[in-house]
């Protein structure tokens, strides 16, 4: 994959006057704009609202003290088509026999009788835009991605979430509903940070890791034989300078990946303040999401080839006009996005979503909408089931971790062998499904 961003962010946008008149209920009025913005790999657990050490989001925290924040949201997998299909569909790709093993097939689609949220908007007479920095294997735009938008762009700059072409369209289609979805992939590795941002955290590394872009671009460009992009290469030869076992290498990675959430952050403080020119921020529905985030050493792994809370845990966050500022420590998965959006336009899916509209928890009419997520790189790879108290993992090799969330949300205690009786229940409701999947 090529240098990402991940956050993912979503950001729905939707011009509410009068769609709340109080704080649970709603009028006949529908949304006319949204906005759905994707930040590629940036973890719930790097956000300062959610206990981070660093303050990288100013920004975001001021716009989650707007907002509804879910503080344990959870992606339905580890990789940016998962994720964002779980976004798009309401279904994980597990329930869809779209196995994230296959991430690089680009046969595997979308099934047809799997509608997108696009489909249902483009019914509801939306203009749709399709804004990305690039067309990889993982968001290709002929594996379902692309149905029902009427402009699909796609170019490798990375210019924040605002160009000519993007005011443009919003301009152009100022009086019509709008959906539009926006994609970055800044923070998404080679971890390497614009300047001024660049050695703000860890300015003293003296490390094989490579930093700077034109030290890095030189780099790729003596090796790669090529005219054409070469993303494998990329990863290549940056984490072959990475030692995992090198506590010191693991720090400045970290701070490098903070460094690039902080340039993230600027930019989208940007976009909200081109909102409130044109009038779209105080009258609209906005959500900030992440299809996955990323491991620096914990369990021994490095970017995102596993299911630890630092990996799978997102951000998702969501303001809404008439909607008091709360935190919701319930349990929710990116496959609960979808629901929630036809929820708010009071639409019936024509196909039973596997996620849940997350307005009850929102208006504060149930605690909690399931008793476990469960989380899959593939049906026979990695998975692993949440509760509220705690957390099963099972490997392909058959080895099994437990954990205690309340007491370890980071992990670090694996209680298994004290505790088989819970994990031997959690085995059997995640084997359950995976059963069903398999079907």
């Amino acid at each position: 994959m090529q240098r990402l961003i991940l956050i993912a962010v979503v950001v729905i946008l939707t011009s509410l006057s009068g769609f709340y008149l109080s704080e649970n209920k709603t009028t006949s009025k529908q949304p006319s704009n949204i906005i759905l913005i994707s930040i590629d790999t940036l973890s719930g657990m790097h956000l300062n609202k959610n206990g981070y050490h660093r303050s990288t989001t100013p920004n975001l925290d001021q716009f989650i003290s707007e907002s509804i924040m879910f503080n344990k949201a959870f992606s339905t997998s580890s990789y940016t088509f998962p994720g964002h299909m779980a976004m798009f569909t309401g279904q994980s790709i597990a329930m869809n026999n779209m196995v994230a093993f296959k991430l690089e097939d680009r046969a595997v689609i979308l099934p047809k009788k799997i509608k997108t949220i696009t489909e249902y908007l483009k019914k509801q007479d939306f203009k749709t835009a399709w804004f990305a920095p690039t067309q990889d294997y993982q968001l290709d735009l002929t594996r379902g991605f692309e149905r029902s938008f009427d402009i699909l762009e796609t170019t490798a700059k990375e210019d924040g979430f605002l160009n000519k072409s993007r005011k443009e369209w919003i301009e152009k289609n100022k009086d019509s509903k709008k959906f539009m979805f926006l994609h970055s992939y800044l923070v998404h590795d080679p971890y390497i940070p614009p300047k001024p941002y660049y050695k703000k955290y860890d300015p003293d590394y003296k490390g094989r890791i490579i930093g700077e872009m034109s030290e890095f671009e030189e780099l790729y460009n003596k090796h790669n034989k090529t005219n054409s992009w070469n993303g494998k290469l990329r990863k290549k030869l940056y984490f072959e300078r990475v030692d995992i076992n090198d506590s010191r290498d693991l720090i400045h990675m970290t701070a490098l990946y903070d460094e690039e959430i902080e340039f993230q952050d600027y930019l989208l403080g940007q976009f909200f303040a081109y909102l409130r020119r044109e009038s779209l921020y105080d009258n609209s529905v906005i959500i900030v999401t992440s299809d996955h985030g990323e491991a620096f050493g914990q369990h021994n792994e490095l970017r995102h080839n596993t299911l630890h809370n630092e990996v799978i845990q997102v951000p998702l966050i969501i303001k809404i006009p008439g909607i008091k500022p709360k935190a919701i420590q319930s349990h929710v998965q990116l496959i609960d996005l979808a629901p929630t959006i036809l929820d708010l336009l009071s639409l019936k899916p024509r196909h039973e979503f596997e996620g849940k509209s997350m307005m009850p928890l929102i208006d504060g009419t149930v605690e909690k909408l399931r008793d476990h997520t469960i989380t899959i790189i593939d049906p026979s790879d990695m998975k692993a089931i949440h509760t509220t108290d705690y957390k099963y993992i099972l490997h392909a090799s058959g080895k099994r971790e437990l954990y205690n969330l309340k007491e370890d949300w980071k992990e670090k205690n694996n209680i298994i062998k004290d505790n088989e009786d819970i994990a031997q229940d959690l085995h059997t409701v995640l084997f359950n499904y995976i059963t069903k999947v398999k079907k």
